[in-house]
Formats: structure tokens, sequence, C-alpha cells
């Protein structure tokens, strides 16, 4: 069949692809590194730059070994009591995990000068004891985990030190990078446009986040524009953060184009440690688009709309007690969630009246879920990251949802399942694999069901010839099927779960397969700070086009290669130009695309629970 004859061909493309370009990289570490730079020679303010940009800055202490479990080295402390807890902040030149050696050059003394540490009474809320308590591993691992997952920290470690006059007592020790909190991002700029956003995520050393959005364009009535946000982290140490904001030049669902004006309060309080008792958030919204763009049949026609929006949920850990102390003993823990949501258009295209579009759905529900899970955390480093510490959950979750949902006047139960499960295996690979299903029904019938299973691996670091560069690889696949849709969009290759990057608003599909390979080179050298990871990637999409023929489906691929970069200083994303080729093309597709990201946040998803929802496979 021509579709398997496609699957053969590009898969064996992909093979080639990395055969020939891997050796390139291994073959390349042969050769002598010459770390001299022509300006380190040159006397004065020039040599001190020139000497802070050469490449000649490795990062020492690379792990080779397989991933170590985070309450390991608390272990032999166990029950001990803490007498003190210290708090020392490491300036940008100092490495957190060997604070012997100086990384000093101008770029990190200037930082050191101009920036705001974080207060050590923001770092004491974030801390889940107190002096006078016992010390237990899998709490403190769980804090060293949450310290470092905050934004305006580079990293975090927490350092027990034993009392010589008392064997019974221990000193706390915590260790605390920042991250230069002021950064911004341009996420599009020619002759005509110009649109930025500048933050500052640590006010003042407060840990609380302040966000500024600017956009000019001269083709947009009115031509500048702007939004504010303002998060309060962990407000009186009760883990719950806030965000209250205004944006009058967020992009539009249905357009993309900046004229939508939102106004909203988002609130969320995660489960920092299996031991806390509750979880959950909320988010408020108003939203309305205004015409910057168009002319006003079109956008009356297609692209007007308003809404409000109301989501809140809360979770409780069943048989939990209010303080985390008294919680301790068993990883596995069950939680009760419950979630209410709604969402009301008052405002639509005058196209619905004839179209069918479930983006301007109504929507009103309750859910509640039952979850039973137990996680471990290991840390490791250069998954996402470069160099940073870095953590990877071990174990598994299973949640159960019902519930019922009002979609356009359509009143329908709701029932569906979650099982997550991550592991190490004996080669020190690290595997994660999810199954998920959901569906409604309705007049005893069965509707819009779906179904997904995934599967993802990390391989081992591995140490190519020359000993500064490692390489790392990711693969990943899903297998995806609907069944009985009414009021779902049916399946689509430009998904999450597909290939995003191609567009194929006219294609829809009943099943889906996607495979994804992507290998990431990374070289320990520094330039001004900056960590630099050439990758090449391949993705491969199976498309069903009908619940009756199995043969009547399509197959489309991408393959790339591309650039990431960061400074683990600063609290700017990660950077990164890829190119894209597609084999096969759909609509008003080039063959060719070049993009360029910033403010990427790459960071492995570790959240223990996460609200009752509906499957989602788009």
């Amino acid at each position: 069949m021509n579709w398997c004859k496609n699957i053969f061909y590009s898969l064996q493309l992909t093979t080639i692809v990395l055969v020939i370009i891997l050796p390139i990289f291994g073959e390349a570490q042969s050769t002598k590194y010459d770390s001299s730079f022509f300006l380190s020679s040159k006397k004065g303010l020039i040599g001190v730059i020139g000497k802070s940009i050469s490449v000649s800055n490795p990062i020492t202490g690379i792990p080779q070994n397989a991933a170590e479990k985070n309450a390991i080295e608390f272990e032999p402390f166990e029950g001990k009591f803490i007498r003190t807890i210290s708090i020392k902040k490491l300036q940008f030149n100092k490495l957190l995990n060997d604070t012997s050696i100086n990384n000093s050059n101008i770029f990190n003394q200037i930082g050191n000068k101009l920036h705001i540490s974080t207060r050590q009474e923001v770092v004491k809320k974030n801390l889940f004891f107190k002096p006078g308590e016992r010390v237990d591993p899998n709490l403190f691992a769980d804090n060293e985990k949450f310290l470092r997952d905050l934004s305006f920290l580079q990293d975090a470690r927490i350092i027990i030190v034993p009392v010589k006059e008392n064997a019974d007592e221990v000193d706390v020790l915590i260790l605390v990078k920042d991250v230069f909190p002021i950064g911004g991002s341009v996420s599009e700029v020619n002759t005509n446009l110009f649109d930025m956003e500048l933050n500052n995520d640590n006010i003042f050393g407060s840990g609380n986040r302040l966000k500024f959005q600017q956009l000019f364009d001269t083709k947009r009535n009115p031509k500048y524009s702007y939004g504010v946000e303002f998060l309060s982290r962990n407000i009186a140490g009760s883990f719950l953060n806030v965000a209250a904001g205004i944006n009058f030049e967020r992009p539009a669902f249905n357009s993309s184009k900046r004229e939508e004006n939102s106004y909203f309060l988002r609130g969320d309080l995660p489960l920092v440690s299996p031991y806390h008792p509750y979880t959950g958030g909320f988010d408020l919204s108003v939203n309305n688009t205004q015409n910057a763009y168009s002319s006003d049949s079109l956008y009356n026609q297609q692209l007007k709309y308003g809404y409000y929006n109301a989501d809140l949920w809360i979770g409780y850990s069943l048989g939990a007690k209010e303080r985390m102390l008294d919680n301790l003993g068993t990883r596995k823990r069950n939680i009760l969630s419950a979630r209410v949501l709604h969402r009301y258009f008052t405002v639509r295209p005058d196209t619905l009246q004839f179209l069918y579009d479930s983006r301007y759905n109504d929507v009103t529900g309750m859910l509640f879920s039952y979850t039973i899970f137990e996680r471990d955390f290991y840390h490791t480093n250069f998954i996402y990251g470069f160099g940073r510490n870095e953590d990877l959950p071990e174990g598994f979750s299973l949640s159960f949802t019902g519930g019922w949902a009002d979609r356009q006047d359509v009143s329908r139960l709701y029932i569906g399942f979650e099982y997550q499960r991550s592991y190490f295996n004996n080669k020190k690979a690290f595997l994660n694999y999810t199954l998920k299903s959901g569906g409604y029904f309705n007049r005893n019938q069965a509707e819009d069901i779906s179904a997904l299973a995934s599967l993802e691996l990390i391989t081992p670091l591995k140490r190519l010839k020359k000993r500064n560069w490692f390489v790392r690889h990711f693969l990943s696949g899903s297998v995806t099927f609907q069944k009985f849709i009414r009021l779902n969009d049916p399946l689509r290759v430009s998904s999450i779960f597909g290939i995003p990057k191609i567009r194929n608003t006219r294609i829809d599909g009943t099943a889906r397969l996607t495979i994804n390979a992507e290998t990431v080179f990374y070289n320990t050298f520094k330039l001004v700070g900056f960590n630099f990871a050439p990758f090449v990637f391949s993705n491969l999409s199976y498309l069903k086009l009908s619940a009756l023929d199995p043969a009547d489906g399509a197959v489309y691929s991408a393959l790339g290669a591309g650039l990431r970069s960061r400074n683990e200083n600063l609290v700017f994303g990660t950077m990164e130009l890829k190119a894209y080729y597609f084999p096969k093309i759909v609509e008003n597709m080039n063959s060719w695309n070049i993009s360029i990201s910033t403010n990427l946040r790459f960071r492995y998803q570790t959240d223990l629970i996460r609200k009752p929802d509906f499957v989602v496979v788009n």
C-alpha cells in the first residue's frame, strides 16, 4: 500500500540523516581544541572583555552516571533534630555544585553589581521545615526540587552538616543561586511592527514578577497597544500564587491578529509535596476583540467575538492533616478533586449562523476526579538545561474522572481515566508512558470517545570523543483514536501530538500515529555566558482519514536541524533557531521553513497532580 511505502521511505530518510550527522559530530571532537581568542591577548578593557567571552570556560563536574534519587543524600540524617538553618546566596561567578570555582568575568561582575538578590525571608518562606523539627529525607528532597523549580532561582541545594557537640542535631545550609531577573523577548520585528516584552521576575528580591508588553504596528488601528501583569508568589507562606493583569494586544484565537482585549485574575496552589494537604487554582477572565486590522464587514462576519470565563478547582489529600509534618510516611497519596467551569460567549462571528465551529461553544460543567499517585524525583542535568540540576519523576499516577458538561445546550455525562508511569530501566534510560481515554454519554449513546497512548524515551547522557561534547537522544510516539464524533474537533496533524508546523485546517482524521526523534549535542563551553546545543530531529505522522477504509490515510513528515542557546544566569528563556524540511506539503505551505523562537521555557513537567479535565488529543 502507498501509505506503508511512504512511512518506510520517511523512516529511511530519518535514519540516513542521523547516521550521517552523528559521525560528523563524533569525528569533529578528535581534533585538538584551540581555546585562544584574539581579543584575550589585548590590554585594558578590551582584553578583559576578550577573556570574558573566550570559549575556554568549561563546566566542571558533569555527571556520567545515572540520575540519582534526590532523597539519598539526606537519608543518613533521618530523624535528627534541626538546630539551625542558614542561607547562603551565591553570586553569578560561582558554581553551585562546586563553590570553590570562581568563574569571574566582566559580565558576571556587572550582574553582581546591578542585581538585587533574593531576600533571606523569601527563601525561608519557601522552606518546608523549621528549626527544632526532625529531618525527613523525602520532605527535604521535595523542598530542594521546589526551590529549583522557582523561576527566579537558577539552582538550589540543601546541605546537612552534622553537629559535633551533639550527634542528634544537625545544621542545615541552603545554597541558592539567583538568575538575573530582568529579561524580555522580541516576538516579532520588521519595518512595520515591533512587539516586545519586558519583565522583572524578582522585584527588589521579593520573588514577585512584573511584566510589560509593548506593541507598535503601523498597520494596526490604534498603532500602539500594551499589556501589564503582576504575579505575587507564595502569599503569606501559603504557596498560593496570584496573577492579575490586562492585555490589549493579545492574539485572537481565530486569526492570531493582536486585537483581543483581556482582563484576568488567576491563582495557582500547587501540590508542592505529596505531604501537602491542599491543591487548586482559579482562572477568571473577560475577553473581547476590537477591530484593529480588517474591514468592518470581514470583522463582523468572521473575526469578532467576546466571552467571559470562570474556572475553579480544589483538591484534597484524603486523610491528610493541616501541617505537612503530620503527614510524613508513605509517598502514596489519594487526592479527591472537584472543578467547576463556565465559558459564555456574548459575541460570535455572523458566519456561525450557518457554520459550526467548536471554538465558540458555550461550556458549563462540573468534574470530579479521584487520583492515586506515588512519585519520587531523581536529579540529573543536560535534559532541557545546560548544566543546572534538573529533576525527573519516577512513579505512577492513576486518575478517574467523572461529571457533567453542557456544550451548546447539549447536556451530557462525562467519564474518563488517565494512567501515567515513569521509571529508569536497567540501561539507565528514562521512560514515560501515558494511557488516557474519555467520552460522553447522552441518552444511552456514547459520543465523542477519544483515546491516546504515548511513550517517551530519554537516553543516558553520553560523552563523545572530545571530552567537552555530550549527546542525548529523545524518542517519543503516540497513537490516537476517536469514535462517535459529535461536538469534539476531529484529529489533526497540526497538533502537539502530531506535527504542529503543518497547517491542515481542511484535513480531518479519525486516527493518528506519530513518531518523533531528536538528537541533542551539548557543549560545555560558554560564549559570553551562553551555552549552545545543536540538534537534529525528525517527525513522522500518519493520519487516518476514514473510519471504514484502513488504506484511506495520509503520511506527513518533517526533518530538520537547529541550535538552542541559553545563559543560565539570566531569566531569559532558551533561544532556538530551527529549520524544517517538509517532504509533503498542504495548502499554501512551503517545503522549507525557518523559525526563530525566544524565551522558550524548557523544563520537564513534574506536576504531582493536575486539575480534573477532559481528555485532550489535539
